[in-house]
């Protein structure tokens, strides 16, 4: 996949930080914790990832039971990841 070189219609006040870069198909759901430290990915490539957003890396990686994951919501301890899949 190809990503864009800028980000040219961000809104007012919103920067680029960090390009999150290792699902090898389309992302289908994304959910923050509810702290914002992790980010929640899930996409077509059957996996699901969890990003540190504070140090911008990869923590943990799940493979998916089905490659059709349709949400992934935290717990609100932040300490339990939910999925639902098609």
């Amino acid at each position: 996949m190809s990503r864009p070189a800028k980000f040219p219609n961000l809104p007012q006040g919103v920067q680029h930080l960090r390009t999150l870069e290792g699902h090898q198909g389309w992302i289908s759901r994304m959910a923050f914790s509810c702290d914002g430290r992790h980010l929640a990915s899930a996409a077509n490539d059957g996996t699901i990832r969890v990003w540190d957003c504070v140090r911008g890396i990869l923590r943990w990686e799940f493979e998916a039971s089905s490659r059709l994951t349709f949400a992934v919501a935290w717990s609100a301890d932040g300490r339990t990841l939910a999925t639902d899949y098609g």
